[in-house]
């Protein structure tokens, strides 16, 4: 399948933000609202999906799997959206995969962005569609008091473009992707999933191990303490 590589950012965009994992409601108004002015500040344009809002809330901490697939939907048709943020990761995005218009998706390419639990989504649109996705920060991860200067950083070096069309932080170029890593965990990626899955393992793997010796707990005890953490 042909990589679809789409449009690069640029001053005056239209960001759109939803939400197909977890609701809105689990982030505070105030991070809300300090993601939107950080992006306003790079000249930047933010509207949210028509289900991106508090009162879609149920008790999951998320709303109805075709609320979810309208908001992913419209913001791929909406000719005026230029890049797609998710709100926060969760729990729950495998549910919508079944009932995405890939067709759709394929035919109005532009940037995906988000990570943990959404990467199934991400994943999913690349593998159905060949378009490439970004495994970055959450709108919500831009709102953060503390710990943020380095993504603010990576966002401006993706506006600051020479006129080739090149993103100067080396991630990626109209003529190939490359895997380059940003994130405090995981990775920007596009493309070369193997490289992708192995750099997440190790990341995994260094938590895990992080948390056997913080908890003192032999394998089989931590492994029961991840499911009461995590139930099904």
């Amino acid at each position: 399948m042909e990589k679809i590589v789409p449009a690069l950012l640029k001053k005056g965009d239209e960001v759109r933000i939803i939400a197909p994992s977890r609701g809105v409601k689990i982030i505070g108004k105030d991070v809300r609202a300090l993601a939107e002015k950080r992006l306003n500040e790079l000249g930047l344009k933010v509207s949210y999906a028509e289900n991106a809002v508090d009162e879609n809330w149920d008790e999951l901490g998320t709303t109805s799997v075709q609320k979810r697939v309208d908001d992913i939907m419209n913001a791929f048709k909406d000719k005026n959206v230029k890049a797609i943020m998710t709100m926060i990761g969760g729990f729950n995005s495998n549910q919508i995969l079944p009932y995405l218009d890939y067709e759709v998706i394929k035919a109005n390419p532009k940037i995906l962005c988000g990570f943990s639990d959404i990467t199934a989504l991400l994943d999913a649109i690349y593998a159905k569609t060949g378009l490439i996705t970004f495994s970055g920060p959450h709108f919500s991860s831009l709102g953060m008091l503390k710990g943020c200067d380095y993504t603010i950083t990576k966002v401006k070096m993706r506006l600051n473009l020479p006129k080739n069309g090149v993103m100067t932080c080396g991630l990626l170029t109209k003529k190939n992707v490359t895997l380059f890593q940003m994130r405090d965990i995981g990775c920007l990626t596009m493309g070369k999933r193997k490289e992708h899955y192995s750099v997440e393992i190790w990341v995994r793997l260094i938590f895990c191990l992080a948390h056997l010796f913080a908890q003192n707990l032999n394998p089989i005890q931590f492994c029961l303490w991840k499911i009461l953490q995590n139930p099904l």
